[in-house]
C-alpha cells in the first residue's frame, strides 16, 4: 500500500488553470488510494487517507464549477462513445502495444463491466490478471507529458491495492519467492502444455499464481466452448474438478458436456484407455453413479494391465502406469512391488 504520494501529484496544483483531463485523474487516484487506506486503522494510513481527501474535495469542487461532474461517482463514469469501449470486453490476448496511454487506462476502469460479464458467463469475476497485463504495458511506456504519467500511476498504485486487497480476502500472500510474470503461456500452446499449466497452479499458494490459473483456465473454457463433444477430455474433466471443488468460479456447462463426452467416448471407443479414466472418475465424483465407477474400475485395470505389455511402445506404458498408480484405488489387483518393479 502506497502511504506517500508522488512528488508530481503532491505538487500539482488544483486552479481554475488546471487541465480537466489531468483533474479527472487525479480526483479518481485521491478517491481510490484514500478510500483504500481509510480501511486501515495504522496512524500512516489514516493520515494518507485524511490528506487524499482533502485534495479530492479540491479536485471535486474544481470540476462541479466547470459542470463536469455532478458529484464524485462522475468520476468513474465511462463514455459509452469512447473507442476503447468496443475492446472493454474483448479477448485479454489482443495486442496493447498499439494503444495509447489513454486507451488502456480507458480499458483499466472497464474492470466492473469486465467483472460483471465473467459472473454471467460464471465465471471467476475476483480477478484482475487482464489489468496485470494492461499495468504491465504501461510498466514499459515512457510519458510523453504529466497526463500520461498521472495516468500511470493511478493505474500502477491501484492495481497494486487491489492485490493486496485480495491478499487479504483470500489469506493468501501476493507474492511467494522470487517475482513471476503475470502470465507465462503462449495462448496458442498445445492442450497437453495447458493441462499440465493449470494441474500445476490448482494448489495455488499466493494471488499471483491463481491470477494465472485463471488466465489459463480462461483459455481452457475458450477451447472447450469450440471443440468437438468427446475432444480435449483430459482437460475438461480437470477443468469440472475445478469447478467440483470450487477453486475458482467455473461455468456449470461444463458438467453436462463432460457427461456427453464421456458417453460419447464409450459409445465411440475413440479415446484412449489411459486419457478416459480420469474423466469417467471425475463423472462419477459429480454424479455418484456407481455405474461410472464400474466403468473407471475397467479402464483402470485394462490401463494396469498394458502396463506390462512388453510389446507395446514405451511412451504407452509409462503413461498407462502413470494413469493406474495414480487411480490404484479403483483397480481390483495392484501390487506395489510388481508395480516398482516395472518402473
Amino acid at each position: 500500500m502506497h502511504l506517500a504520494l508522488p512528488q508530481h501529484i503532491a505538487d500539482y496544483r488544483i486552479s481554475p488553470r488546471a487541465a480537466t483531463d489531468d483533474l479527472l485523474t487525479l480526483g479518481r487516484y485521491f478517491s481510490e488510494m484514500g478510500g483504500y487506506a481509510s480501511s486501515f486503522s495504522l496512524r500512516e494510513a489514516r493520515s494518507f487517507a485524511v490528506i487524499c481527501e482533502k485534495r479530492l474535495c479540491k479536485v471535486t469542487k474544481e470540476l462541479m464549477n466547470r459542470q463536469v461532474i455532478d458529484s464524485v461517482d462522475d468520476l468513474f463514469s465511462l463514455s459509452t462513445d469512447s473507442p476503447a469501449e468496443a475492446y472493454t470486453l474483448s479477448s485479454p490476448y489482443d495486442t496493447l502495444t498499439s494503444l495509447s496511454v489513454n486507451d488502456l487506462e480507458r480499458i483499466y476502469r472497464s474492470h466492473p463491466k469486465r467483472a460483471d460479464l465473467r459472473r454471467t458467463q460464471g465465471r471467476e469475476p475476483l480477478t484482475y490478471y487482464i489489468e496485470g497485463k494492461i499495468v504491465a504495458e504501461l510498466r514499459r511506456r515512457s510519458p510523453a507529458d504529466l497526463s500520461e504519467q498521472l495516468k500511470i500511476d493511478y493505474c500502477i498504485h491501484t492495481y497494486e491495492n487491489e492485490l493486496e486487497n485480495l491478499s487479504f480476502l483470500l489469506s493468501r500472500p501476493v507474492r511467494t519467492g522470487s517475482p513471476l510474470p503475470i502470465t507465462d503461456i503462449n495462448p496458442d500452446c498445445s492442450s497437453d502444455e495447458l493441462l499440465l499449466s493449470i494441474i500445476s497452479l490448482k494448489q495455488y499458494r499466493d494471488i499471483i499464481s491463481r491470477e494465472r490459473l485463471i488466465e489459463y483456465t480462461d483459455i481452457a473454457l475458450d477451447r472447450l466452448e469450440l471443440s468437438e463433444i468427446s475432444g480435449n477430455l483430459p482437460l475438461l474433466a480437470e477443468i469440472t474438478e475445478i469447478r467440483r471443488k470450487k477453486i475458482i468460479a467455473v461455468p456449470e456447462w461444463v458438467n453436462s458436456r463432460l457427461e456427453k463426452g464421456v458417453a460419447h467416448a464409450l459409445k465411440k471407443k475413440n479415446v484412449k484407455d489411459s486419457d478416459l479414466a480420469v474423466p469417467v472418475l471425475t463423472l462419477y465424483a459429480i454424479t455418484g453413479n456407481p455405474k461410472m465407477a464400474s466403468k473407471a474400475t475397467r479402464i483402470l485395470n485394462r490401463c494396469y494391465k498394458a502396463a506390462f505389455d512388453e510389446t507395446a511402445p514405451l511412451h504407452d506404458r509409462i503413461e498407462n502406469l502413470h494413469t493406474a498408480v495414480t487411480c490404484c484405488d479403483f483397480l481390483s489387483r495392484f501390487s506395489p512391488r510388481k508395480t516398482a518393479l516395472l518402473s
